[in-house]
């Protein structure tokens, strides 16, 4: 929506702002992330980076409002998805955002617009999403003494999976085959409710048993752990350590698969972030050529080398470079009037 790019204060005067934060804004599926100050009235929904209004949406053009999980900074996290109508325009168009009190900002929305599919099934998903966390984090707080998982081979998890039921099997094998997986998979794959009822089964549907038949725990938590199949650091997922004989029939990734790369539109300059496990920040060199970025860096396990696409012409060099979490962030200043 075509929106007067001038330098104002959102809800103010006869409008007076009812919400006002700092967060993430997504104009379409396809773009950046957005960091700046999002607002909303009793008419409309507005969007402003460094006091310039970059979005407006008057409410009464809602015509839906739901929860999602999106990836964000190389995880997922709930987002807030608005679709709306434009008027003398055919078909929907969607937006998203992310603030702290995504929860306040939803019931907001709600009795505003009116919108989506009952403010009553809005809640009840925020409810079990909240319920869920609340279990995940009690059931993957680390135990005092951190219990080593059994490595296994292939005949051991056939014994294993023999013994479970049949959902503990199927995740059990899925494991397996691809190593780790997070609750959000796992979930998909047993039609699970919630996240607990994944928890649970790998805690007590196979963890236990193997405890029985293998004498330790097949499955761990970690936070953060490398692929090494693939070069990516993977956060949150739950974990099937292989014997080391039984390694070379794990599936091949490709030895050329890239590193997952984000984009974040911060007004004045891009934030790129990149997952490069043992990065080693003095090695870094970033090339920029039109809206392409080159970089190359030494890791642990080699040469690492990408190039990525830029939604806009940025200004040479990087203007500041970080490394934390196996995730290296540049911030590169966009060309003054592109």
């Amino acid at each position: 929506m075509p929106v007067e790019r001038t330098s104002v204060r959102i809800g103010e005067g006869d409008d007076p702002a009812l919400l006002r934060s700092q967060g993430c804004f997504l104009s379409r599926w396809s773009s950046p992330w957005r960091i700046g100050e999002l607002s909303l009235t009793a008419r409309r929904l507005a969007f402003a980076q460094s006091g310039r209004l970059r979005f407006e949406l008057p409410l009464a053009r809602i015509s839906a409002l739901a929860v999602r999980r999106r990836k964000f900074i190389l995880l997922r996290k709930e987002i807030i998805a608005l679709t709306y109508t434009l008027e003398n325009k055919d078909g929907d168009k969607q937006v998203g955002f992310i603030v702290p009190e995504l929860g306040r900002w939803l019931e907001k929305l709600v009795s505003l617009t009116g919108a989506g599919e009952g403010p009553r099934r809005l809640r009840d998903e925020r409810e079990r999403n909240a319920e869920s966390a609340k279990a995940s984090a009690r059931w993957i707080s680390p135990p005092v003494r951190a219990e080593e998982p059994v490595r296994v081979g292939e005949d051991q998890v056939r014994r294993l999976a023999a013994a479970v039921n049949p959902a503990a099997a199927c995740v059990l094998w899925r494991i397996w085959q691809t190593q780790h997986a997070d609750l959000e998979e796992l979930a998909n794959l047993i039609d699970a409710p919630t996240h607990m009822d994944v928890l649970t089964l790998l805690r007590e549907g196979i963890n236990e048993p193997a405890r029985r038949l293998l004498g330790g725990p097949v499955l761990v938590f970690k936070e953060r752990a490398l692929d090494r199949r693939s070069g990516r650091a993977v956060c949150f997922h739950w974990w099937l350590e292989r014997d080391e004989e039984t390694n070379d029939s794990a599936p091949a990734a490709a030895d050329d698969e890239p590193s997952p790369v984000e984009i974040h539109d911060e007004g004045e300059a891009l934030l790129v972030l990149i997952a490069a496990p043992d990065a080693k920040l003095e090695t870094l060199k970033t090339e920029v050529r039109g809206r392409r970025l080159r970089l190359a860096v030494e890791t642990a396990g080699g040469p690492f080398e990408l190039a990525a696409p830029l939604p806009c012409r940025v200004a040479g060099a990087p203007i500041k470079v970080a490394f934390s979490n196996a995730v290296l962030s540049l911030w590169l200043a966009k060309e003054t009037g592109r």
